[in-house]
């Protein structure tokens, strides 16, 4: 018996399907609930100390642990204490970054100090490792730094033969994009990478906020990454000395002087965008007002005011996100049935409403002003 065009179909669509689901695959994540070494291989928290700003013998330990955001729910967070100058999570478990790979990674970022950072520090690095490939002449082929107002993305060229040999890091640099970011602000971050020793190869594309940007060449001495025509991708060589990784944190001779918490939603690597675009689900252990009937918002959308109806449930305090994580509104409430004016609180947009009663339990809502 001959197939006919229906099996045809079938058929097509099935490898089809096969296909799209053999390219979309997260391929590295960080699930908070794991062990730290589960996810990274390990957490630095020594470096090479700058005169006498930093004394890492004599200050307490950085530390990593996995809290409990009211918006996006458990997550990695790093505390570097003040006269340290770094705190990282180092290398990627289960991810190597070899010759040829071509990947995306993201994840969801803030980050707060004490006193308020104002000097320019590495959050990002895309490593090189010397070894027997020879000298790492690139020591981070891409970055990115933070100095309380800007975030920057930089790229860095090799320094032929060495750094220590007519050139400097800093004249190998140019900085491709920036944007204003302010402190204790939820952002996100999306790479695009090819990795290659080959510069006309291996390039980077990036995505903030879930918008693709435009990249340039500022600021720059000594080199200039090749732009698409599109300015869209730069290419660059991703590939140097022994190895390549990734490392999150705060590190820099600046940072010697601050005491400094960085957040980490949804850090992981995937074969396509969407697999490494940060989700925008909220925390798992939230529950839904609408469905359990514990408590009701009405009218959502609002535009003059709305009502919070607490149906005898006893709550500690009620707490109004925006959804960059910031907390523009808090109360304890002192009745079970409340109305909120909202004209001239809010302005048009998505928020996250979160209650904790008097148990711990938590409750979260999306609320949209109109």
């Amino acid at each position: 018996m001959k197939p006919n065009h229906f099996t045809f179909l079938l058929i097509s669509i099935f490898l089809v399907g096969t296909m799209s689901s053999l390219r979309s695959q997260v391929i590295w994540s960080t699930d908070p609930t794991k062990s730290l070494t589960t996810v990274f291989y390990r957490f630095d928290i020594t470096g090479y100390t700058t005169g006498t700003s930093c004394l890492d013998k004599d200050a307490p330990n950085p530390t990593a642990s996995t809290p409990i955001d009211p918006i996006y729910g458990k997550h990695w967070q790093i505390n570097k204490p003040a006269n340290r100058k770094r705190a990282e999570f180092a290398r990627s478990n289960g991810l190597i970054l070899s010759e040829g790979l071509d990947c995306y990674l993201g994840w969801r970022w803030k980050l707060t100090s004490i006193p308020r950072l104002n000097q320019g520090l590495a959050i990002f690095q895309y490593k090189t490792e010397d070894g027997s490939a020879g000298p790492d002449t690139q020591n981070y082929p891409f970055n990115l730094s933070y100095d309380g107002t800007t975030v920057s993305l930089n790229c860095y060229g090799p320094g032929y033969p060495d750094w220590s040999v007519g050139s400097s890091i800093t004249n190998r640099l140019t900085t491709v994009w920036q944007k204003a970011v302010s402190q204790n602000e939820w952002v996100s971050f999306v790479f695009h990478i090819k990795v290659s020793r080959d510069p006309t190869i291996g390039f980077i594309e990036f995505w903030f906020n879930d918008v693709q940007q435009t990249l340039t060449n500022s600021n720059y001495k000594e080199y200039q990454v090749v732009l698409s025509a599109d300015k869209k991708r730069a290419y660059h060589k991703t590939n140097d000395g022994n190895q390549v990784y990734f490392k999150w944190g705060a590190y820099g001779g600046s940072a010697c002087n601050f005491d400094i918490t960085t957040d980490y939603v949804d850090l992981r690597a995937g074969n396509t965008y969407e697999d490494a675009k940060p989700s925008e689900v909220t925390s798992s252990i939230a529950k839904n007002f609408m469905d359990n009937n514990d408590v009701s918002i009405y009218p959502n959308p609002a535009s003059s005011s709305f009502t919070i109806d607490l149906n005898s449930k006893e709550m500690a305090r009620i707490s109004i996100f925006n959804m960059s994580g910031q907390r523009i509104y808090s109360m304890v409430p002192t009745s079970n049935k409340f109305e909120i004016p909202a004209k001239d609180k809010f302005q048009q947009g998505i928020y996250q409403v979160q209650m904790i009663d008097k148990l711990g339990s938590f409750y979260s809502q999306k609320l949209i002003i109109k």
